[in-house]
């Protein structure tokens, strides 16, 4: 699959190249488009939301309403969003659809009312209250990556967070710089981070 900032989505044939189907998915800025290999769709993540495209039945069948930038990654069954006030957001990619993951526990301790099936409501990085936001860093996050039992983020603040996949903090790494990218290199988990000069 290929797509243009404008949302053009086009299926190419695998060996030719050729174009086999093509979609105009939305009218927002494309920043990133990831395949999920479980759900066998494409997720798309625009400037105000981010949807999951069915290619087989050629629609948008789950939305929500959390905008992405060159920062948001695709890793297994959720997208991680990390944001420029340092705030951190998660979202969980379930049964081809998107679930917040806060909510998901509220779901199971309250049975409340239920959702619009292809919607989950909504983030705008300005709002600071909103319960499923986490904020790691004291500046922009610059960097996700990821291993099997752990993964970390970077920030201007000079800091790599560790995390699990429970989206706890194990520990924190202070560093004397800004950083401006971070990844796990082996099984020993080594890390590398890049500063302006090194």
């Amino acid at each position: 699959a290929v797509a243009s900032e404008k949302s053009d989505l086009f299926i190419l044939d695998y060996f030719s190249m050729k174009e086999v189907r093509h979609f105009t998915v939305s009218d927002d800025k494309l920043i990133k488009m990831f395949y999920h290999f479980e759900s066998e769709c494409i997720i798309m993540v625009f400037e105000r939301k981010s949807i999951m495209f069915d290619i087989e039945k050629g629609k948008i069948i789950s939305t929500i309403l959390v905008g992405g930038n060159q920062i948001t990654v695709m890793f297994g069954n959720f997208l991680i969003f990390g944001y420029e006030s340092g705030h951190i957001r998660r979202v969980v990619i379930e049964n081809k659809q998107f679930t917040l993951a806060d909510n998901k526990r509220k779901k199971k301790k309250e049975n409340t009312e239920e959702e619009d099936e292809n919607s989950v409501d909504v983030y705008h990085e300005s709002n600071k209250s909103n319960s499923t936001l986490q904020k790691p860093h004291d500046g922009p996050i610059t960097g996700f990556s990821f291993s099997q039992k752990i993964w970390i983020s970077s920030g201007l603040d000079g800091n790599i967070i560790v995390w699990d996949y429970n989206f706890e903090k194990v520990f924190k790494i202070i560093l004397p710089l800004p950083l401006k990218a971070c990844l796990i290199m082996n099984g020993r988990r080594d890390i590398l981070v890049a500063t302006n000069t090194e």
